[in-house]
Order: C-alpha cells, then sequence, then structure tokens
C-alpha cells in the first residue's frame, strides 16, 4: 500500500453515503483522489483470502467507488442506516442451518446492498435473500442484476436466506454478479 500503511475509515449515514460514494467516483475521474494502486488491491485480496479469482475480485471492487486515496493516504467510506431508515428490517436472528449450497437470483432491490449485513432480496423460488455478513461482498451485485452466491442456507423466522460470511475470511463462500461478470468477459471467475 502507499504512504506508510496508513488509513482511515469514513461512515457516512444514508443518502449521505452515496452521494459520498458518487463524490469518490467523480473525484477519481477528476484526478483529486486515486483509485487504490495494484498493490493496494493486492493487499486487499489477499486478506480477505476470498475464493473468487484476483480478476473477478478488482472488477467489482472498481465499480464499488468506496475506496481510494487522498495524497498518499488510503480510505474506506463505509454505510451507515440513517434514522429514517432503521425501520427497514433484516434478519438478525441466528437461523436453523440447512446446509451449504450454490444458489442464482437476480437482484430486486440494493438500497442495503452497502449495509451490515448487505442484504440482497432477490427472485428465487425458495431462497427470501443474501444476508453477507463480510465487508468483501458488500455492494457486490446491484438491483436487476444475476446474483450467484454460495453459502450457508438458514431458516430464519419461516423464511430461506443465504448466509455468506459467516467468517471474516470467507474462504469457500461468495457472491458475484453474474451479469458484471458476462460483461467485462470474465469467465474463470473461481479460484
Amino acid at each position: 500500500m502507499k504512504g506508510e500503511e496508513s488509513d482511515g475509515d469514513f461512515g457516512m449515514y444514508g443518502k449521505y453515503w452515496f452521494i459520498g460514494r458518487e463524490m469518490i467516483r467523480k473525484g477519481i475521474e477528476r484526478g483529486d483522489l486515486s483509485e487504490p494502486d495494484e498493490d493496494t488491491w493486492d493487499f486487499i485480496y489477499k486478506k480477505r483470502r476470498p475464493p473468487i479469482s484476483f480478476e473477478a475480485f478488482l472488477v467489482h471492487e472498481r465499480r464499488k467507488f468506496h475506496r481510494a486515496f487522498i495524497g498518499s493516504t488510503y480510505f474506506d467510506l463505509l454505510y451507515v442506516r440513517d434514522y429514517d431508515e432503521l425501520e427497514r428490517k433484516v434478519p438478525e436472528d441466528v437461523g436453523i442451518k440447512k446446509g451449504k449450497t450454490k444458489i442464482v437470483g437476480e437482484v430486486i432491490d440494493d438500497s442495503l446492498i452497502f449495509d451490515y449485513p448487505a442484504y440482497y432480496p432477490i427472485k428465487h423460488g425458495i431462497i427470501k435473500a443474501v444476508l453477507c455478513f463480510t465487508h468483501t461482498y458488500a455492494g457486490q451485485v446491484f438491483k436487476n442484476e444475476v446474483l450467484e452466491a454460495y453459502g450457508q442456507i438458514e431458516l430464519i423466522n419461516d423464511d430461506y436466506y443465504l448466509v455468506v460470511g459467516t467468517k471474516r475470511e470467507v474462504e469457500d463462500e461468495y457472491i458475484v454478479s453474474k451479469t458484471l461478470l458476462e460483461r467485462e468477459g470474465v469467465t474463470d471467475y473461481l479460484k
């Protein structure tokens, strides 16, 4: 990483996070900010140890615009729900584990994909939503894109969810946008 391993985390609330994200995108375009360099991306990738390829990791990360450098200082922009968003309930109870599986479904709402847990409601015959408890896959798939995920099925309050990120190091669990991978020509997305 650039600098002396220094970094900062900025938390922004609700709609202001999305404004901040857009400011980062424009700042990178203007050259006021810089996108993480290859060494920084490599550091983040190795720290997270995802089961997806570096190429797949990078195409997802680069479009999130929540990481950048101000001079030599690296920072992350972290989403926090605003007070008026707190009534939007995301399951937090521990569910009954039903085994691991891979699912594919279309994301129908992306308003809480950068939240904790990241919440991906999908069109799927059984699974109501994907819950992601690792920053690695927050903001990974946007509305109307096809999500592929591998994780633990849990029955929570009479609904089935796929839980991804049961540990910080996601080992075999992942979330990818099949739509993005196809658009970017990434075919080998798993290690």
